[in-house]
């Protein structure tokens, strides 16, 4: 096709910067934690006496279910504002409303 343009980008980076409206909490074992993060966070001083660390997730993070709903929708928000819409036959595929009928 003449005149075809195409173009991809990874949004892993989008996806997991994405702020969580309602933060999560996970319990962690120390032995667990790599020391690096340990000496970093100073997590050693917020034990609890069963061994465990309290974590607050405030963004994304791989198999957060809530963490792709909200990176979806401000990615439907930021596009839309640009003028773009998902494809309904191929999921993921943005196309600019300029190019032609939905």
């Amino acid at each position: 096709m003449v005149g075809a343009k195409f173009f991809t980008i990874d949004i892993k980076n989008f996806y997991l910067n994405t702020h969580l409206e309602i933060y999560e909490y996970v319990r962690l074992k120390l032995p667990d934690v790599p020391d690096d993060m340990i000496e970093e966070y100073q997590l050693a001083n917020n034990v609890t006496k069963d061994g465990f660390v309290y974590v607050e997730i405030r963004k994304g993070v791989y198999g957060l279910p809530q963490a792709g709903l909200s990176a979806q929708e401000l990615l439907e928000k930021g596009l839309a504002d640009k003028e773009y819409y998902q494809s309904t036959h191929i999921p993921g595929i943005w196309i600019p409303i300029l190019a032609g009928v939905r």
